[in-house]
């Protein structure tokens, strides 16, 4: 049985700033920057970096965590079991994509899934 290659504690990363983007609304002023009073913390600016942030961590990952992110993340939506952890990430090595980070962004419930398959 293969185990998971990447620590709880960066899946727990990416879960936290998942979970800071999920929550942003766009911004009342368009045209305003992230230079903003504490009200408007959860406000989406041009030039907020969470989303920089998050892609270049999962980005800097080696393949293996990839894909065991990858893997956890169908887990915890259930295109896989918990014990078919093995398969999952064989599939993920497989189909890889050039841009693990927009794929898994891509996913609107991933810190939910993830927080799941870590369950």
């Amino acid at each position: 049985m293969a185990a998971l290659e990447i620590s709880p504690d960066k899946v727990g990363f990416v879960i936290v700033k998942a979970r800071e983007l999920a929550a942003k609304v766009a911004a009342w002023d368009d045209n305003a920057t992230s230079d903003h009073d504490a009200e408007s913390i959860l406000e989406s600016f041009s030039d907020d970096a969470t989303a920089d942030e998050l892609k270049e961590f999962i980005r800097d990952l080696n393949e293996d965590e990839q894909a065991s992110l990858v893997a956890l993340a169908w887990i915890g939506r259930g295109s896989f079991g918990p014990e078919e952890l093995d398969e999952a990430i064989a599939t993920a090595r497989s189909e890889r994509t050039n841009r693990t980070e927009e794929y898994l962004l891509g996913m609107p419930l991933l810190p939910d899934y993830l927080e799941e398959a870590l369950d």
